[in-house]
């Protein structure tokens, strides 16, 4: 799948079978049968490889992320080509200008995910203000611009800087609450709920997601775990400046900047 790139950075333990998360990717082709004519994906997908290198290209662009991940359509959407999935999952990538971060994120995530024959899509939100990061609003502008689009059934908030390193850790959504990044090598405090988890919609709105009142970083996670019910979706007030379907994933762009709570506005 595209060209091969020389490798930068290469993170894995010796002795433990790992496998690159490209490896089973050229397997993958599209069948002469029409979408509802497809067979049901097994239940475990044959893709799986288990434990992953780690392993970030020298010189990565998107350009050569799109090279590696044909199957991927426009804004970021992937169903799988020969076969009925069961499982819709939205990604969403609260942002802020970190752009080599974003690169590595999507160069690794995506034939992740194919391999997991999952249909999903990937949505990474970011504002233009003069105040600061707002990781919980951003998570809930994207949890309300991807359910708006499709009928998701899972949500995945992603932090751009964590790559999965076993394709085994299914980004499908449970009947409960799923913390997925539980092995990051440095936690903020103990009880931390970050990083990367799993959400039913219905469970998003249960918990009236992400409180919008906390700046930077970490704190709207907490406000999560503590299920806040005043501060959160219902209070969501938003602009959207842009919305754009780029190759590999939609890029929405919003005026967060609002003093009177309400409903959100598109432009």
């Amino acid at each position: 799948m595209g060209e091969e790139l020389p490798f930068l950075v290469q993170v894995f333990s010796p002795g433990i079978p790992y496998q690159d998360v490209y490896s089973n990717l050229s397997q993958i082709h599209p069948v002469n049968i029409s979408g509802e004519d497809l067979p049901n994906c097994p239940i475990v997908s044959p893709s799986i490889n288990g434990p992953l290198k780690v392993i970030i290209p020298e010189n990565l662009t998107m350009e050569k992320v799109e090279k590696k991940n044909l199957l991927v359509e426009m804004e970021g959407q992937y169903r799988p080509p020969d076969c009925w999935t069961w499982h819709h999952t939205a990604v969403v990538v609260p942002y802020y200008g970190q752009v080599q971060h974003l690169q590595f994120l999507l160069f690794h995530l995506h034939p992740f995910l194919q391999c997991q024959q999952l249909h999903y899509a990937i949505y990474v939100v970011n504002h233009v203000s003069d105040i600061a990061f707002n990781r919980g609003e951003l998570c809930n502008v994207g949890f309300w611009e991807a359910m708006e689009e499709e009928d998701w059934d899972c949500v995945f908030p992603h932090n751009v800087d964590l790559l999965p390193e076993d394709d085994r850790n299914l980004y499908i959504c449970d009947v409960f609450l799923s913390h997925v990044s539980v092995a990051i090598n440095k936690l903020p405090h103990r009880g931390y709920l970050g990083g990367v988890f799993a959400l039913c919609p219905i469970h998003y709105l249960k918990i009236n997601g992400f409180p919008n009142t906390y700046k930077g970083w970490d704190g709207e996670d907490d406000g999560l775990a503590a299920r806040w019910r005043r501060d959160g979706i219902n209070s969501l007030a938003y602009r959207q400046l842009s919305k754009e379907q780029r190759p590999l994933y939609t890029s929405i762009t919003v005026d967060i900047n609002f003093s009177v709570p309400g409903a959100p506005v598109s432009s």
